[in-house]
């Protein structure tokens, strides 16, 4: 990573002619002090800066200097030195620890700044940054705050301990409602005694998110008001999706979780023979599916729907709603799907069925879909 040995000490002398790259020189370098690799972390952090903020450093405050020595001559300023800014709205986003550590490798004192590998006082930079961008499949700032205070690092806490601090982070001090625990425990713990940090993150990206902006309880209310919904199907692949809807009459469908994309849901439905949508081509979602069966079934097809993280706007085509509730409903009628697919598990730990019962019997796989023509009240 750097090119300076540990114990390698040097000089320069900076001129106009070798200024190359202002924004990124160690204060040291321009001030013709000895220096050595931690030159490097320095310009490490403000390219982490660059590279998360997708900008270039100083470009909001470069107007106030002449030229590069007085940005130089900032940079290095004794009390009050120049530094890329922590404050921006896009800072918000990122993990508490990462602008930590960017403001330790800009640190105007080159030893308090950290070094690329493990010392005996430091786990390194390196090894920093693994944890940090572990840390980032959580996207929303409240919610990796959440899970830093309460497991720090670590990718998986068991789900007693999770289900404890989540429940009070929401407000419900004598924890969630059973049927609510049971669809969160499903969704999350993928049938182990673990709640990952990863999945975590999924399911924030469908319904959170954690802020004070949609209030305590949005993320409750947004994922109660979808599972209890007969259409709901959460985490499932296309295959899946479509061996459900093999036999099931024109018609219906079901709704789950994307594939790749993150936030994005997916209405899975068996079309209808003479359904058109606005003349919009079906954007290769309509190819032909294998199932588990292995036969090919043209009918059954994958419509996206949009979906940007911690927002309230769900996209289908050119249209744009305000809740996936509020899509199905409307895009029932365009879209013609008329009978929520029979079997989703979340409606029926919504009513109040555990897990376990769940899991000793087969009935709720093999319910019978409701009576096609006579249009479902899924609420």
């Amino acid at each position: 990573m750097s090119v300076f040995k540990t114990d390698q000490i040097l000089r320069l002398e900076v001129t106009e002619d070798n200024i190359h790259s202002p924004s990124f020189l160690a204060p040291e370098m321009f001030k013709g002090e000895s220096f050595d690799e931690k030159c490097d972390v320095y310009s490490f952090g403000i390219t982490m800066w660059e590279i998360m903020m997708r900008s270039e450093v100083y470009a909001d405050v470069k107007a106030r200097y002449s030229n590069d020595r007085q940005l130089l001559e900032a940079v290095a300023h004794p009390t009050h030195p120049l530094r890329p800014s922590l404050t921006i709205p896009d800072m918000a986003q990122l993990p508490r620890s990462l602008s930590a550590l960017m403001t330790e490798c800009w640190h105007p004192n080159p030893k308090q700044r950290p070094s690329f590998s493990e010392t005996n006082s430091h786990s390194g930079i390196l090894s920093d940054l693994t944890d940090i961008l572990d840390s980032v499949v959580i996207l929303g700032s409240s919610a990796r705050e959440f899970w830093e205070d309460n497991f720090g690092k670590k990718q998986k806490v068991l789900w007693s301990k999770f289900v404890l601090a989540f429940s009070q982070q929401l407000g419900f001090r004598g924890g969630f409602p059973a049927h609510f625990s049971a669809v969160l425990q499903y969704l999350l713990t993928k049938g182990e005694d673990e709640v990952s940090m990863s999945n975590f993150g999924e399911l924030l990206d469908h319904f959170g998110p954690l802020n004070k902006r949609y209030g305590d309880k949005y993320f409750y209310d947004t994922l109660s008001g979808v599972a209890k919904k007969l259409w709901f199907f959460g985490r499932m692949g296309p295959v899946e999706a479509a061996a459900r809807l093999l036999e099931a009459p024109a018609g219906t469908f079901l709704v789950r979780f994307s594939s790749g994309v993150r936030g994005n849901f997916t209405i899975t439905t068996k079309r209808m023979s003479k359904i058109v949508v606005n003349s919009v081509a079906w954007s290769g979602s309509g190819d032909p599916v294998q199932t588990n069966e292995g036969a090919i079934d043209t009918d059954i097809i994958h419509l996206k729907v949009d979906h940007e993280p911690f927002t309230t706007k769900f996209s289908i085509f050119d249209r744009s709603y305000s809740s996936l509730d509020l899509l199905i409903e409307k895009e029932q009628e365009i879209l013609g799907l008329i009978v929520p697919c029979p079997g989703s598990i979340f409606s029926l730990l919504m009513s109040g069925q555990s897990c376990n019962n769940l899991a000793q019997s087969d009935n709720w796989m093999q319910a019978s879909p409701p009576q096609l023509g006579k249009r479902v009240n899924s609420k």
